[in-house]
């Protein structure tokens, strides 16, 4: 399985990981996630190397697991800490590898490269996750998967696939009247603009926002290697310029599970209805759409693909897929690269 290994990937929502165990398969990798006794997060293979079971069906005993089959007790670093068998001495090789994670932002991120030289400056920036602004308000979810991470990222570049997979629910139908631009920022960010002109308000600003007739919509979608898309939809009278109106943002992280299945993180932050009260209904209808909508085609799609290669399908292109075929291409470099490193010697890569 083909992965770009030094990235930092979503684990998880900050709420879910607990001093309870949360076994979740990243990358083909099974790892389980809790927090130590200081409230810090720990990741670490979650497969015990005496009888490979599951150290997730062990328990916690301070901020070690102790493996629920024979007792070996593992700490945070990977190291075997206990042996209550014969001698009690510890063979070299009885250890499991541990990841380095970070909690920002709401989310805990885990590196899946060489574990010595986690990238901070790689790790991705949702600063209004942490609530500091009382002028946005956001909910989250998670949906996991039975589709390659590769295909939601597709759809999630495709912003034209709203007027008809969404119509009447996110979106007021097919707009003809529109443009969009794709451009590429920097190594590993694929930024795609679409402008919607005179079109039906969309349904979700109806509750909220009456500009008397049609509106012009903007989209600004901006993907960061290798699975976050930021989407901002932001409603104007016609003429207007972008913020004069309402806006949302959306925010949804593919983290791959195997080269067919995917944690699907997303969320909503609105400056509209703050009230707590609120946040149910729209982490409900986000969440409604993406499964029955979004979820429902892409599950066919994987299905009717099954295991063969996306570009060896000989797939036919349309001019809104160009931010989605621009991210293939940059994920297509960046792994190419990533192989290219790992081949070169250590010596030369220092010197």
């Amino acid at each position: 399985m083909t992965f770009l290994r030094n990235a930092w990937y979503m684990a998880a929502w900050t709420e879910e990981v607990t001093r309870a165990f949360l076994p979740r398969t990243v990358l083909a990798e099974p790892i389980v996630f809790y927090r130590r006794e200081d409230g810090t997060p720990a990741a670490v293979a979650d497969t015990c190397p005496h009888r490979f079971v599951p150290l997730s069906k062990g328990k916690l005993k301070g901020d070690v697991i102790e493996c629920g089959y024979h007792g070996l007790q593992f700490d945070a670093a990977g190291r075997c800490v206990w042996n209550p068998h014969g001698d009690q001495k510890i063979p070299p090789a009885l250890r499991i590898r541990s990841y380095p994670v970070v909690d920002r932002d709401e989310i805990v991120w885990i590196w899946m490269g060489d574990p010595a030289a986690p990238d901070l400056e790689r790790l991705p920036r949702f600063e209004f996750f942490s609530r500091s602004d009382p002028g946005v308000r956001t909910v989250h979810n998670y949906l996991y998967s039975a589709f390659g991470a590769d295909i939601l990222i597709d759809n999630l570049l495709d912003l034209s696939r709203a007027e008809f997979l969404h119509d009447c629910t996110f979106s007021s139908g097919f707009a003809a009247n529109n443009a969009m631009q794709v451009t590429e920022e920097g190594e590993g960010c694929v930024r795609v603009s679409r402008q919607l002109y005179d079109i039906p308000l969309p349904p979700p600003f109806a509750p909220i926002y009456d500009p008397g007739g049609n509106v012009d919509e903007y989209q600004e979608t901006r993907w960061l290697a290798p699975g976050a898309v930021e989407f901002r939809n932001d409603v104007v009278r016609i003429g207007g310029r972008r913020g004069e109106g309402v806006w949302s943002l959306f925010n949804h992280y593919a983290t791959p599970e195997s080269e067919r299945t995917t944690h699907y993180f997303f969320s909503i932050s609105r400056r509209h209805r703050l009230e707590p009260s609120f946040d149910e209904a729209y982490r409900t209808r986000q969440l409604q759409g993406v499964e029955l909508e979004d979820a429902d085609m892409l599950e066919a799609q994987q299905r009717r693909m099954g295991d063969r290669d996306f570009w060896a399908m000989k797939p036919v292109l349309l001019q809104s897929d160009a931010a989605a075929m621009r991210v293939r291409r940059v994920m297509e470099r960046l792994l190419k690269a990533e192989a290219a490193l790992a081949q070169t010697p250590e010596v030369e890569r220092v010197g």
